[in-house]
């Protein structure tokens, strides 16, 4: 997985918003911690970019969207500064 150079800011720390299906619920991992428990997909993404964007707008972190579609393919869906907000995907 890799993250966009436009989420990276020197002396900024990025705070990466995770989310995964786990025992067929989307959740959302922060820092090791599960927060959440969606039946879609894409209301699990669409809660993970709008705290991401909330600690972006606040300067409080630099913040991607990372969507782990299996445990072998994972993408960065959303990055603050770089994509549009409200999101034009995940509805």
């Amino acid at each position: 997985m890799a993250i966009p150079k436009s989420a990276i800011d020197v002396g900024t720390a990025i705070a990466i918003y995770n989310v995964l299906n786990r025992d067929g619920r989307w959740r959302m991992v922060i820092n090791q911690r599960e927060f959440g428990s969606f039946s879609t997909e894409q209301h699990a993404v669409r809660i993970a970019i709008e705290m991401a964007h909330e600690a972006g707008r606040f300067k409080l972190l630099g913040s991607v969207v990372v969507l782990h579609e299996t445990a072998e393919k994972s993408r960065v869906v959303w990055t603050y500064g770089h994509d549009p907000f409200p999101p034009t995907r995940f509805g």
